[in-house]
């Protein structure tokens, strides 16, 4: 694999509020000119991450700018730290020896091997995708989709991407990000990552019952269990709601038309604002980040469990 501009575009994308360094193609490869500051678009261009955080209707504080960073050399080592992390990631899926059948003396598996390097280049492109696609906010909302499914089930071996929404999974992501990012690069690195983290929380404040601003729950109310029951309520946990929200709203790109009773929890939809915040879009960046800051441990599990998946079951 090559170190291209898709892989390098999510850090580019790494400050939203505007731009602090930009690539530009020499011969085969491309070289990053860092501006050692964060440079706003003039008003009147045409809309970028900036633009669209700014009038978000949600009216939530949206990216901040950490305190920035007086190391003029910081700049230049975020670039170094993205690219060795990446390169990391590069020496374990370009290697064949990883994709080997243990249980028949190790026979390569040459079409498992090339779903990994196309899983990995997706997962740097629709990353890139979502800070690229800020002029339309349903092109960005369906490609934060897209980047979370892949991330859930190619990396974290579950095919339910609002896990990657849970507030938990989330502070943990940040919580690992900020240790194992070197300090003077924060500035740099997590802006982005820092908004993802206060995603959950604004998602959470859109549900219209008043009990969550009192605590961590929020009752909803459920249609009949049978015909000539009453409607259920039930008092779900902040983890729950927003997981299933988020599935609500992930699968409402499928329509729901003809099969209305195929998710009972459908109807957590009209108990909710509707607004997703724009740090949704910033949770693909967190967690790649996440991915970037511990390789080895997530692709020690991750590659075995797509080799059982991908072999066939043995007969018993």
């Amino acid at each position: 694999m090559t170190l291209r501009d898709t892989f390098l575009a999510p850090l580019l994308a790494s400050i939203p509020t505007g731009i602090w360094a930009f690539s530009s193609g020499r011969l085969r490869n491309p070289y990053i000119f860092t501006l050692g500051t964060v440079v706003k678009d003039p008003p009147g261009t045409s809309p970028r991450m900036s633009d669209i955080l700014a009038g978000d209707p949600a009216r939530h504080g949206t990216v901040k700018l950490l305190e920035q960073t007086a190391d003029p050399k910081a700049w230049g080592q975020a670039v170094d730290w993205w690219c060795m992390k990446t390169n990391a990631i590069f020496a374990r899926v370009s290697d064949i020896t990883e994709f080997t059948d243990h249980n028949d003396d190790g026979v390569y598996l040459p079409e498992l091997h090339l779903m990994w390097l196309m899983d990995t280049l997706e997962t740097f492109k629709r990353v890139a995708e979502v800070a690229n696609s800020w002029h339309s906010a349903f092109g960005t909302t369906l490609t934060t989709y897209t980047a979370l499914d892949l991330i859930a089930e190619t990396w974290h071996g579950t095919r339910d991407m609002a896990q990657l929404v849970e507030p938990k999974m989330v502070s943990d992501a940040l919580s690992r990000v900020r240790a194992s990012i070197p300090i003077p690069l924060h500035p740099i690195l997590l802006p982005a990552a820092e908004a993802a983290g206060r995603a959950p929380g604004l998602i959470f404040d859109g549900f219209f019952q008043s009990r969550q601003r009192e605590s961590d729950t929020v009752d909803i109310v459920l249609p009949p269990s049978q015909k000539g029951s009453k409607p259920r309520r039930e008092q779900w946990s902040k983890k729950t709601a927003i997981q299933k929200l988020v599935r609500a709203r992930r699968n409402a790109t499928h329509g729901f038309v003809g099969k209305p009773h195929s998710d009972p929890y459908l109807h957590v939809l009209t108990q909710h604002n509707g607004k997703l915040p724009s740090e949704f879009a910033m949770l693909p960046y967190l967690h790649l980040l996440d991915i970037l800051c511990s390789p080895d441990e997530l692709l020690d599990a991750a590659i075995p469990r797509s080799i059982s998946k991908f072999l066939p079951r043995k007969q018993n």
